[in-house]
């Protein structure tokens, strides 16, 4: 008995043993089966880490190459090649680029059926660090939309869309690049462009551009660029060898338009020739680039890259890129020299200016920058009591001259000599300034806007408004002025005006000088008293105004200080207006 139960505890055991073989084996099968139904990447690398293309279809090869950032054809011919359609091909090299393995218990296709044997396109991709993904393509599958395909040193056959073939079936001339003149802008030196009525000649002068030809003037630099920029977006449908047998049959010699752009390495010439048929759009079209060819060229590309005079020519008085200046100098009426290193300001010359605010050496060279150009004048000298001004890029350097009539400020270049006047009052005013401009404009510096007390303003020797500070934003005037009554709000921004003054700018006339207006008594005196209790500083201030000077403001001296600022015109207008109520 005890026998029989040993025997069948064996066979059960022996059982379980062979099920459960079984099940494994059934559980690799399915697994297998289930792994090879999974597609799988048809290339190892993606697009952007692509630096070679090579693609063979019937025995001709076609290469790829990225040379400095830029794509090349380097067989069978040395062309450049069209980045956007480098792209367009390089789009299909994606993650999602997929092979479907041919699925599990059918037949693996015979080598002449799936066309592996002699495929009909091969791709080898390279990467930058030297990484390879190949694949080949086969024969279609029946009539349908895929191919057999095979990845490189697998023996694995996959099936892909029809249309990852079609995009790789590429030729020499369809990658190639179809533009007339390639170039980085910022290697031009100079272009010309000549046709009927039309002669301009652009030349890179220091940091601006000059104009030459139909129209003697500087160019807008900006202008400038953008119109270089466009000339390298003319472009043919095709290239074709020539036919005939002189540039004259062409229309080419003369030419309906030249274009000839000089750059820092080489010079490229494009011509534009005579219609390709009696009434067609398109003309004939050549570049220096390809001497044995042809293209065309639609007339609307070349009349929107004609350039326009009123376009180009200046507009800002100084059309230069004053931003990146590193030296600065004013000679003449205005004596300063102001120099930057390693991004700081450093003023050379008076050789001690106090309260030096490098700051305000940047605000002047915009106001200087976006200076427009207004009418022009006749080229004349420029007058005694002018500024001249040098600016300076490293081996650069431009020159302008500044005056003013009161009215208007005339800024004069040379080469050509050039006189306009710039309706920028606010140039004038603070190039004439020239190192008290770049002066701290707080006034005194070094205090804070004090907690007022009182404040006690006299105009002409008389008393004009004693007020004091009762909280709350409100005031109580000390002393009544018959028939007003006093407005706390204007008290308010009179105090915030100035106990805190920030001159416009400091000047270089005399407090005694007759336009400045304080050699004897002044026009206002404005005490301002502080609060013991509550202020950082118990000094008060006064300040004694004189006339009216440029820009709504007025002419000032901080009691004690020889100083002579503008004062803001905020703080001139509250003085003004007054403040009282309507």
């Amino acid at each position: 008995m005890k026998g029989m139960k040993r025997t069948t505890l064996i066979l059960l055991l022996v059982g379980g043993a062979i099920a459960a073989a079984v099940w494994m084996e059934r559980k690799h099968a399915d697994d297998d089966k289930a792994k090879e139904s999974q597609p799988v990447d048809l290339f190892l690398f993606g697009a952007e880490e692509v630096a070679k293309v090579e693609v063979k279809r019937g025995g001709v090869l076609v290469v790829l190459e990225k040379k400095e950032s830029r794509w090349r054809i380097t067989a069978p011919r040395d062309w450049p090649a069209s980045t956007q359609r480098v792209m367009q091909v390089l789009g299909r090299v994606d993650p999602e680029t997929k092979g479907d393995p041919i699925p599990a218990g059918q037949k693996q296709p015979e080598e002449a059926v799936s066309g592996l044997d002699k495929p009909e396109l091969e791709i080898l991709l390279t990467a930058a660090d030297g990484k390879k993904s190949s694949v080949a393509f086969g024969k279609p599958l029946g009539a349908g939309d895929k191919v057999y395909a095979r990845r490189a040193g697998q023996k694995e056959t996959l099936t892909v869309a029809k249309w990852l073939i079609d995009a790789f079936d590429i030729t020499a001339e369809s990658m190639r690049d179809p533009g007339y003149c390639r170039f980085d802008v910022k290697e031009v030196e100079g272009i010309n462009f000549a046709t009927a009525g039309l002669d301009v000649q652009l030349a890179r002068q220091g940091r601006g551009w000059r104009l030459k030809g139909t129209l003697d003037d500087l160019a807008e630099p900006q202008a400038a660029e953008d119109w270089a920029g466009a000339l390298t977006a003319l472009e043919t449908s095709r290239f074709e060898a020539r036919t005939k047998p002189s540039r004259a049959d062409y229309g080419l010699d003369p030419a309906f338009a030249s274009i000839e752009i000089r750059l820092k390495s080489r010079t490229i010439k494009v011509c534009i020739g005579t219609p390709v048929e009696e009434g067609s759009v398109r003309r004939w079209a050549d570049t220096s680039d390809y001497p044995g060819e042809i293209g065309t060229l639609d007339i609307a590309d070349l009349a929107v890259r004609t350039p326009r005079l009123e376009l180009l020519r200046a507009g800002h008085a100084l059309p230069w890129p004053l931003a990146d200046v590193d030296a600065f100098v004013a000679t003449g009426a205005v004596e300063f020299e102001v120099r930057k290193k390693d991004n700081q300001w450093s003023i050379l010359k008076p050789a001690i200016l106090p309260r030096f605010e490098p700051r305000r050496i940047d605000q002047m060279l915009r106001e200087l920058s976006a200076a427009p150009a207004g009418a022009p004048h006749p080229p004349v000298e420029a007058p005694a009591g002018s500024i001249h001004l040098l600016m300076r890029w490293g081996s650069d350097e431009h020159s302008a001259d500044l005056w003013s009539d009161g009215n208007v400020t005339y800024v004069r270049t040379v080469d050509p000599v050039r006189v306009i006047e710039t309706p920028t009052a606010l140039l004038w005013n603070h190039a004439n300034a020239g190192p008290l401009f770049f002066r701290d404009p707080v006034v005194p510096t070094g205090l804070v806007p004090l907690q007022v007390k009182s404040i006690i303003i006299e105009k002409n020797g008389a008393s004009w408004v004693e007020a004091e500070f009762v909280g709350a934003k409100m005031w109580k005037a000390l002393k009544e002025v018959p028939g007003k009554e006093l407005d706390s709000e204007k008290m308010s921004i009179l105090c915030q005006r100035w106990s805190g003054m920030a001159a416009e700018t400091y000047v270089r006339a005399a407090k005694d000088s007759p336009e400045v207006g304080l050699g004897v008594a002044p026009v206002w005196r404005v005490r301002i008293i502080p609060d013991p209790g509550r202020a950082s500083s118990a000094e008060e201030r006064v300040f004694l105004v004189g006339r009216d000077g440029p820009l709504n403001s007025m002419y000032a001296i901080l009691e004690g200080d020889e100083g002579v600022f503008e004062v803001d015109p905020n703080a001139a207008g509250i003085l003004r207006s007054g403040v009282w109520k309507e």
